[in-house]
């Protein structure tokens, strides 16, 4: 009889009206995780009903509530529900993190594959990875505003319109556009013989992808594949400039190599002044793929990826959205496939 009655919606008005609210915004993320792309959801009928309706009337008073008890509740935080309703039903265009509120507005992802990548797997060196670097995720931040720069360790440096051109069957149309806006740019990343340059402290070379752009990167994610020296060795240019971007993550292999990756990735990030860490564990799969662990509502059902809020906003494994020294942070526990965030 006591859980019944937990289960009942509160008698009290007030807590009765963010019941009801709570819970069409979880109903309507869930439709839109399940149909697993903002295209999708616009073409079903319930889904882009729920999910403008909701954007309209009620996304206010979600973003204003606390993320601690939110997340304590129900496993997400508001600005992660948010930010599927945004994918579902606009595009990405709520302005969770628009780049107006920043000095810095440019974002970097360094990759040993090619960029955008695939959103069906992950860590070939073949163009897949991680949530942080998908393509939902790029049209998010470049429709915050933000600047993208895709530094690749897989032909790079070619002229854009054959990247658009490569990339023209396997993303879509909406993306080939931002890609051809301007707003997006390539550059190359040096082979992982530039290692022992980076580490001597000798980088200019190796590190132009960053000198060029560090006074207006405000965030720089790392995928880190199964075989990806480059992008180990990138890591590095973060010591050539007295002020490192604000936020850096990195997305952690398939591999039993991701814990022992992580710890040197931490150790050299608090050597550069990063004092302030989180774990996210997004699944690299849809929840029918068994991989990484449970997928949060961010996943799609359907192996794909939405992409997800960075920096302040990102999802911490167990903790909402806080952040956390070193040492709390790796005991909440990494595994193979997570992802690791530091802010100075």
């Amino acid at each position: 009889s006591q859980l019944r009655a937990a289960q009942l919606p509160p008698s009290d008005r007030p807590a009765l009206k963010q019941f009801c609210r709570t819970g069409f915004a979880l109903k309507a993320a869930l439709l839109v995780r399940r149909l697993g792309s903002a295209a999708a959801c616009a073409d079903d009928e319930a889904c882009s009903a729920d999910c403008e309706f909701f954007m309209d009337a009620y996304s206010r008073h979600l973003i204003m509530l606390p993320s601690g008890p939110f997340f304590a509740e129900f496993g997400i935080t508001p600005a992660e529900v948010l930010f599927v309703l945004s994918q579902g039903c606009r595009g990405g265009a709520v302005a969770l993190q628009p780049a107006t509120r920043e000095d810095a507005r440019g974002i970097a992802i360094v990759s040993q594959g090619s960029l955008p990548c695939s959103l069906s797997g992950f860590g070939d060196g073949g163009g897949r990875c991680g949530p942080y670097a998908g393509e939902f995720q790029l049209q998010y931040l470049v429709r915050q505003g933000f600047l993208l720069l895709l530094v690749s360790a897989a032909g790079g440096g070619r002229e854009l319109s054959e990247h658009i051109e490569k990339l023209r069957p396997r993303i879509s149309t909406a993306t080939l556009q931002l890609l051809g806006s301007g707003r997006v740019q390539f550059a190359s990343l040096p082979p992982a013989a530039a290692v022992e340059t980076i580490v001597s402290g000798s980088a200019p070379a190796a590190c132009g992808w960053y000198l060029e752009a560090a006074a207006q990167l405000r965030y720089v994610h790392f995928e880190l594949g199964e075989e990806s020296p480059a992008v180990i060795a990138a890591l590095g240019c973060l010591r050539t400039t007295p002020q490192p971007p604000r936020f850096v993550s990195l997305q952690l292999p398939l591999s039993q190599a991701a814990s022992e990756l992580a710890a040197a990735a931490a150790e050299s990030l608090v050597a550069v002044g990063y004092t302030r860490f989180k774990v996210t564990r997004l699944a690299l799969g849809g929840p029918e793929d068994g991989v990484g662990g449970a997928a949060t509502a961010i996943g799609s059902g359907r192996g794909g990826w939405l992409g997800a809020p960075i920096g302040d906003l990102a999802g911490s494994a167990g903790a909402g959205a806080e952040w956390k020294t070193v040492a709390q942070a790796f005991a909440s526990g990494l595994w193979a496939g997570g992802q690791l965030h530091a802010a100075l």
